[in-house]
């Protein structure tokens, strides 16, 4: 099964997820564990750092939470790109049956 016969929801969800990660995981390489890291990842996963705090008490720079802070960003952004890519969907479906009523 290729790239072209998934659906649209599953599609956005996988790549803003795919982003997400990727920009998690380049802060934490380039930055490491300390505040300047917290600060820039907090203002890219503001949710997320709500999350982790729900699973872990409180949130601090530790490897454990950063790593959850991944996994979870993750999440809630595949999440979010799955309710865009399903919106699109929609609307291309739509027009799609516009086109053949005509």
């Amino acid at each position: 099964m290729g790239w072209k016969n998934f659906s649209y929801w599953f599609k956005g969800g996988i790549i803003l997820g795919i982003v997400s990660f990727a920009i998690n995981l380049l802060m934490w390489l380039f930055l490491g564990v300390s505040n300047d890291s917290g600060i820039i990842l907090g203002f890219f996963n503001l949710f997320s750092i709500y999350l982790v705090d729900l699973f872990t008490g409180e949130y601090n720079y530790s490897l454990l939470n950063h790593i959850l802070l991944i996994i979870i960003t993750f999440v809630v952004w595949f999440v979010i790109g799955a309710v865009i890519g399903w919106i699109v969907g929609k609307v291309k479906e739509k027009s799609v049956k516009r086109r053949s009523k005509k």
